[in-house]
């Protein structure tokens, strides 16, 4: 912030390098002179002012300079402004004001928050734009223009410089100022917001005219000869002014421009013809100098080496595009060839990575296929050897079962042998008894030979249960030889089969197992001959 003398009096701004107005009020000490001596021009005594987009309050305070106020309403919305168009007009103002903080515009309309060029403070915008980013995190209240007239109306002049909502504010009082009797100056930049406006304007049978202006005064309030920007012109829409607007002789040789507008292909005709940038060295040239060296630029020539050795006419710039954008276009097709040409290589490497991928994809799968069924030869070999350990351990208890066997069969030639030994004794015993009987029915009387003939069959029958025993003790031996022979035709055997192949080579083995067969062979032989 700096504090500065100006045309309108001692003046607060931004620092003058952060700031476009800033730096024009610091070089020049005023902004828009030309614009503001336009206006007053067609201004009647007394009037009222709608200062909307007040931004430093140079219109208004200027306005008050060379025309007779009766009073202006200070209107902006920006908050970043607000403090310094308060002190301006506070400091300067000598005729009636008010000072309002407001976005005017009509009700239901999009906004955003304040957004805009950081530096140019004067053209904050609060128009919906999504390639930029706020300055401010809030949306202000929107106010409608019939409400701000009611409150400070009414108006005989209203200026808007509000960064492309111009249309929105006259819309929101449309019905008074379609009337036409409210003069209107509005800003017209190389926009098709512009277009729309002046449509708006016409539709309502509103005489409108176009004034454009330098931004720099050679008359400026500093006396400053260098122009900022060279042929920079700024532009505005006059619609229904109570007089008709003329150039002065001040205002025709600043090259200020004035034109009746009778339709949108009027105002689109003077942009076109309206200055908006230069080279510094054209400034205060006459028309034929001006055409001269912009004729030069054109062609790329710089006076230093013009007509020098070698110099020759350059080549306008048009055609210098023409033939760019000739040989662009040749080599965008010639690029556009090669893409195709590699683009259908890299459709023939994208299908050979394809194939690649998934024959790799095939392998991978067929690799596991084989990894899976290696695991389950593992897991059968497993099998089969932990079914080979079962069958050894079963084995082995075959040859247990063979051990016990023959441990049973000779406890059975014991019992057989303890048997025969029992029944000789019995026999004995039988027979001596009857002898002595004989002996007894010798010596006896004849009378008791019954009685002794009763006892003899009592031996008899005794006699014959021990033959039944006899007789029950061999069918238990031909049992024991079926079951020998049925055991050396039975399954087991077969199966131990194997056994006999391992025992062969293991003279141990051979040992026992001869041993066994032996004693079941004498066991047959000695006990079940038939």
């Amino acid at each position: 912030m700096q504090d500065i003398d100006t045309r309108y009096g001692a003046f607060r701004i931004p620092t003058a390098e952060d700031d476009l107005i800033g730096r024009f009020l610091a070089h020049y000490g005023e902004w828009a002179w030309d614009e503001v001596s336009f206006v007053a021009s067609i201004v009647p005594e007394n009037a009222r002012i709608l200062d909307i987009g007040a931004c430093f309050g140079t219109f208004g305070l200027g306005i008050s300079l060379l025309r007779k106020i009766s009073h202006v309403c200070f209107v902006d919305a920006n908050p970043a402004v607000i403090p310094f168009l308060t002190h301006n007009v506070a400091s300067n103002a000598r005729i009636p004001h008010t000072i309002k903080e407001n976005l005017i515009g009509r009700a239901g309309m999009k906004v955003a928050a304040a957004h805009g060029d950081p530096g140019n403070i004067g053209a904050t915008s609060f128009t919906p734009d999504a390639s930029v980013q706020t300055s401010q995190p809030t949306v202000p209240a929107i106010k409608e223009l019939s409400d701000l007239w009611q409150e400070e109306g009414p108006f005989d002049l209203i200026k808007i410089d509000a960064e492309g909502m111009e249309l929105s504010i006259l819309d929101s009082h449309a019905r008074l100022l379609s009337q036409g009797q409210v003069t209107l100056w509005l800003e017209c930049n190389e926009d098709a917001q512009s277009l729309a406006l002046c449509e708006r304007l016409l539709s309502w049978g509103l005489e409108v005219f176009y004034f454009a202006f330098p931004s720099h005064n050679p008359e400026n309030f500093r006396h400053a000869a260098t122009p900022i920007f060279p042929f920079a012109f700024e532009a505005g829409l006059l619609a229904a002014p109570r007089f008709q607007p003329v150039l002065d002789e001040k205002l025709r040789a600043h090259n200020c421009i004035l034109r009746t507008i009778s339709s949108v292909a009027d105002l689109r005709e003077a942009l076109w013809e309206t200055p908006r940038w230069g080279m510094p060295e054209w400034e205060g040239k006459d028309v034929p100098a001006v055409a001269a060296r912009a004729g030069h630029y054109m062609r790329g020539e710089d006076f230093e080496t013009f007509l020098a050795p070698g110099w020759h006419n350059g080549e306008l710039i048009g055609d210098r595009i023409t033939a760019l954008e000739r040989s662009a276009r040749d080599a965008l097709r010639e690029a556009h060839e090669q893409n195709t040409i590699q683009q259908q290589a890299l459709n023939d490497f994208s299908a050979r990575y394809q194939d690649l991928t998934d024959s790799f994809v095939h392998e991978q799968t067929a690799h596991a296929a084989a990894q899976a069924h290696n695991q389950e030869l593992v897991d059968a070999l497993a099998h089969r050897a932990g079914a080979l350990t079962a069958a050894q351990a079963h084995n082995q208890k075959l040859v247990d079962a063979l051990a016990h066997r023959a441990r049973a069969l000779t406890a059975a030639e014991a019992q057989i042998q303890r048997l025969e030994r029992e029944l000789a004794a019995t026999t004995a015993h039988m027979l001596d008894p009857i002898a002595e009987a004989g002996k007894y029915l010798e010596s006896t009387i004849r009378d008791d030979l019954r009685d002794k003939e009763l006892q003899l069959d009592q031996m008899q029958s005794l006699v014959d249960y021990h033959s039944g025993q006899t007789i029950v003790l061999q069918d238990v031996h031909q049992q024991l030889q079926n079951r020998i022979r049925d055991i050396e035709i039975s399954t087991i055997w077969r199966v131990t089969s194997p056994m006999r192949q391992i025992a062969e080579k293991h003279p141990t083995i051979q040992k026992l197992a001869r041993a066994g067969r032996r004693v079941a062979a004498s066991i047959r032989n000695k006990y079940f001959k038939n």
